[in-house]
């Protein structure tokens, strides 16, 4: 992959986790009366679980490839089921795994609404082809692939309209965070971005920890991006 159509995936990925953390705050604040604490984000390569709740290190895992392939209402409900997860640790003190996917967390979700199954891809209460986020990862999935075509001029015009539907994804997300805080009256934060570390292959465990620290004491919001 040429250095340019690596830095758009990156951008991508940056964009895939902001979303998710809009969605965590949406789902918090209606699912859960706003009574959890916003954990790190991190997508991962596995096909074999969807998505995992990482209580020791309060990171919330999604899988790479469900962001990318499957329709964002799918997405969103296994996000809701993670974030059930994160619920029935931090709030109602349910911490192994017999627990976690035990009576107590069923009904939980039975009561919200939410699919509690262990395994499986859940069933989006209303699932659309049309959803406006999925469609623009998808397209902006093939633009990524056409961008490296040897066609020089092919792959010049797909990673230049990547980058547009990119820009217009993030100004969406940004006026769909401004809205959800406007109506709850809560004033809106402006972040800025630092990339800490060094590019590597893998995640150290001393890593993992920094980013918690950093999370659980300062005002920071962690996201991770592989290289």
């Amino acid at each position: 992959m040429d250095p340019a159509t690596q830095q758009l995936t990156v951008e991508l990925e940056r964009k895939l986790l902001e979303r998710l953390v809009y969605e965590w705050n949406a789902i918090n604040y209606l699912y859960f009366k706003s009574a959890l604490r916003k954990p790190n984000f991190r997508l991962s390569e596995t096909r074999r679980r969807l998505g995992r709740w990482c209580g020791d290190e309060r990171c919330l895992e999604i899988s790479r490839p469900l962001v990318l392939e499957r329709p964002w209402p799918v997405v969103i409900e296994v996000l809701k089921h993670e974030i059930a997860h994160q619920f029935a640790e931090e709030r109602l003190g349910l911490h192994d795994f017999e627990d976690a996917h035990g009576p107590g967390f069923r009904r939980l979700c039975d009561e919200l609404g939410i699919d509690g199954r262990a395994q499986g891809e859940p069933e989006p209460a209303v699932e659309s082809e049309d959803d406006p986020a999925s469609r623009t990862v998808d397209r902006i999935r093939k633009l990524l692939a056409l961008a490296q075509s040897p066609n020089q001029n092919e792959a010049e015009t797909a990673a230049t309209a990547a980058r547009r539907l990119m820009l217009k994804f993030n100004i969406e997300v940004d006026e769909a965070i401004a809205a959800t805080a406007e109506r709850a009256g809560i004033p809106r934060r402006r972040y800025g971005y630092r990339h800490l570390g060094k590019p590597n292959g893998r995640v150290l465990e001393h890593e993992r920890w920094l980013a918690k620290i950093l999370t659980d004491f300062f005002f920071v919001e962690g996201l991770w991006i592989p290289v």
